[in-house]
């Protein structure tokens, strides 16, 4: 305290009492801001570093948790096809990724499982990361009614032209789509299909499509419903 006294003293006699109240004034607010700024920094990189490890450790979590799910829904599917007799079931899950020039995300739709009957090739690998706008009609209906349904594959090609040509290679005959939903939105849709000359009925395939579709939604959102 002494050592201040006599620096402010000195600092008065060469400049005056006025000016160096004013310089130690200045001096203090910088000494403040400067305290400030470092303390701030280094509480954002905190919590900055335990925001990026949160993030870590719930990107692990749900890793973990698609890994579980996957052969439960496979088991789901295959349960389905046997009991409607359907050649082949699939479960289509919707994401976003990239964007145009302004901004907009782009929605895709994937086929992240699929079940078939021996003598029928997967085309799930057909179905990856495919761009909504293609079957937007489709996406319209099924958000609309909730699922889609043609005895007859051929049936639509006049009103949903773009689902005949992308499933006609794949020999299908009787088609149903089930909307999934989310918490809050659609977050996918379960596809049965019969092929050949082979049909299935809405009245006997909707219930049973509907309730598998329930309990694959309930494996999807575990951890969402939960925290709700």
């Amino acid at each position: 305290m002494t050592e201040f006294l006599k620096v402010f003293s000195d600092m008065a006699t060469s400049f005056g009492p006025k000016l160096t109240l004013c310089l130690l004034i200045i001096g203090g607010i910088v000494y403040t801001i400067h305290t400030i700024l470092k303390n701030y920094s280094s509480t954002i990189q905190k919590y900055l570093e335990e925001k990026l490890s949160a993030s870590v450790k719930e990107h692990s979590k749900a890793l973990v948790h698609r890994k579980n799910i996957t052969p439960k829904i496979n088991k789901e599917l295959n349960l389905l096809a046997e009991e409607i007799g359907a050649d082949r079931a699939l479960l289509f899950e919707f994401s976003n990724g990239n964007s145009n020039l302004v901004g907009l995300p782009f929605l895709y739709h994937t086929a992240t499982s699929e079940v078939i009957k021996a003598g029928n090739a997967p085309m799930a690998h057909h179905f990856q990361k495919v761009n909504t706008s293609i079957l937007a009609s489709l996406f319209e209906h099924l958000e609309h009614k909730g699922y889609f349904y043609t005895a007859d594959i051929a049936e639509s090609k006049d009103s949903f032209a773009s689902l005949y040509y992308m499933l006609q290679p794949e020999d299908i005959k009787s088609l149903l789509l089930y909307a999934i939903y989310g918490v809050d939105d659609t977050i996918g849709f379960v596809m049965v299909a019969s092929t050949g000359d082979k049909t299935f009925t809405r009245e006997d395939t909707l219930p049973k499509v509907a309730c598998t579709s329930q309990i694959i939604s309930s494996l999807l959102n575990f951890d969402r419903i939960q925290d709700k």
